[in-house]
């Protein structure tokens, strides 16, 4: 028997249709939080050779599924079927430093914890004067005492190329308490401390050290848009005083991707989830094609131009599926040019009528009955 494994969401219109009937959703732009914008910078880093030797392997590994082309042991019957997370975790690892996989290759001076060094130490002078502060996160190479990893080696650039203080660079991996963990933060608003590493497990949530943060630097791009969110919202949250007075009311989010690797595929994907997961919660997917729909069975021109022509056949077949719905053409001629369609009334909440009433506000070619509002006992059923 073959595996199935879930692909897409169908009816996906139908689905925000009904998120939107049990949620009321608002962001932060639409209740009017004053914080700041975020300014998203993708930073490219031309893969090193060592990379590029190593990613040909994974795309051999990836398509034999033999192990001793990546230097390791066969793979057994479990690692067998998980081959492909195996090539992505290895991905990963090396886009961020080749030594997570081979402890032993050389330090290459153009891999992505020196082109993070620089872009600290350069956002650290700019910002001098108002002591503004910045956010490291990786989920990878975290700091782990005596061991080599990403952030001590990012923290070693900065004070010996660029000068910075080590008492200005914390790891949150080294807040062993509530009461060190409160401490960091409270330097971090005060500008004593300047730099903060961490994960999105440790310093995604519950850190409020927003007043002062300029910059966030994404080393890894984590799958999850609520990760990403939560690592954002550590400076992009009202009380940034120094982005509102000095930066423009922006803090610069900077992505670092290896090109060829898997950085640049991973942001875009975690941009299309984000941005489904937005459209399902605004309701805006089942609109947009409902106006679609409807513009186009009446010959009527949308005012978006972004709105592509839709070839659906019914002029209203995006809106929920309800009971004792009913759509009639005030003439009888087939032609759809100046036809218009009577809505009467319909048995739902009047939180959804309302909504459709909304909707119907922008098709002049729809009217609605004098009954529409009446009130109505559901059916048995339902």
């Amino acid at each position: 028997m073959a595996k199935e494994r879930f692909r897409y969401f169908i009816k996906v219109p139908e689905l925000a249709a009904f998120y939107n009937e049990i949620t009321d959703y608002r962001t932060a732009e639409d209740v009017g939080v004053d914080r700041p914008m975020k300014n998203e910078i993708l930073h490219n880093i031309p893969p090193t050779p060592a990379q590029e030797a190593f990613t040909e392997k994974l795309i051999k590994f990836a398509e034999s599924g033999d192990a001793t082309i990546l230097g390791r042991a066969p793979l057994s019957e479990t690692e067998e079927k998980a081959k492909m997370l195996i090539a992505t975790d290895d991905a990963s690892k090396i886009a961020l430093d080749m030594r997570m996989i081979d402890p032993n290759a050389e330090y290459d001076p153009n891999n992505k914890a020196s082109h993070c060094a620089k872009m600290i130490a350069e956002y650290y002078r700019k910002y001098d004067a108002q002591k503004g502060t910045q956010f490291v996160f990786s989920d990878l190479g975290t700091y782990k005492p005596g061991e080599r990893n990403v952030y001590s080696e990012i923290k070693r650039k900065l004070i010996e190329d660029y000068g910075i203080p080590a008492h200005e660079i914390r790891f949150i991996q080294e807040c062993k308490s509530e009461r060190s963990r409160k401490a960091v933060i409270e330097a971090m608003n005060s500008g004593d401390v300047r730099v903060l590493f961490g994960s999105t497990s440790m310093l995604g949530t519950g850190v409020n050290t927003q007043q002062r943060a300029v910059c966030i630097h994404l080393l890894d791009t984590p799958w999850r848009p609520s990760d990403l969110t939560q690592r954002d919202s550590r400076a992009i949250r009202a009380g940034n005083e120094i982005a509102k007075l000095y930066a423009d009311n922006k803090v610069d989010v900077i992505i670092y991707a290896v090109e060829k690797s898997l950085d640049s595929y991973k942001f875009n994907l975690l941009h299309c989830k984000q941005t489904f997961i937005s459209q399902l919660k605004r309701g805006a997917m089942g609109f947009a094609q409902s106006m679609r729909a409807v513009l186009t069975k009446t010959n009527l021109k949308p005012s978006n131009p972004n709105l592509p022509p839709s070839t659906a056949k019914s002029p209203l077949p995006l809106l929920p599926r309800m009971r004792n719905r009913t759509a009639k053409k005030t003439n009888s001629s087939p032609t759809p040019k100046g036809s218009k369609y009577v809505i009467t009334n319909l048995r739902l909440p009047a939180r959804r009528r309302q909504w459709l009433r909304n909707l119907f506000i922008y098709m002049p070619h729809v009217v609605l009955s004098p009954d529409y509002d009446r009130e109505t006992e559901p059916a048995a059923d339902e």
